[in-house]
């Protein structure tokens, strides 16, 4: 009867956070359909420059951020969950304990990451949390990105 009272609520967990996905893919979201002409440098072209590149990592960065608090808050969830239904069962108690502890540990990881990159940029002065190729390749761009031009 138990095992069936667990896959139950385990069916019940798994529906629940599939409607979430599904309704989270299917919200309504704008669409910026005009855009600005661009400049072709080659003929029916109109390719990305560092700006583009640099806001992509920027955001690529937020995203995973984003998902790790979101995977952290699900872990704490689960949790709970599972020591809610445990039923005083020691294994099912310790299972929910160690999923806490992992959850809270993800937690002191990201932010001890932060936490050193702060560090760094009190100590050397450059602002690491920010992605910025032109700062890499000097003011012209010809430092470290571009080639060197031949003679």
């Amino acid at each position: 009867m138990r095992t069936l009272q667990k896959r139950v609520v385990l069916k019940i967990m798994i529906l629940a956070l599939l409607s979430m996905i599904l309704a989270s893919i299917f919200m309504i979201h704008p669409v910026y359909a005009a855009a600005t002409p661009c400049v072709e440098t080659f003929p029916g072209q109109c390719p990305a420059g560092l700006d583009q590149f640099e806001a992509m990592v920027g955001n690529l960065v937020s995203v995973i951020v984003g998902l790790g608090f979101v995977a952290t808050l699900v872990m704490l969830i689960m949790a709970g969950f599972k020591y809610l239904t445990s039923g005083g069962e020691p294994k099912a108690i310790q299972a929910a304990h160690q999923t806490v502890t992992w959850a809270l540990l993800g937690i002191v990881f990201m932010a001890a990451a932060w936490l050193l990159l702060q560090l760094i940029q009190a100590f050397t002065g450059i602002n690491v949390t920010v992605f910025d190729i032109k700062t890499l390749c000097g003011v012209g761009g010809t430092q470290f990105c571009s080639p060197s031009p031949k003679p």
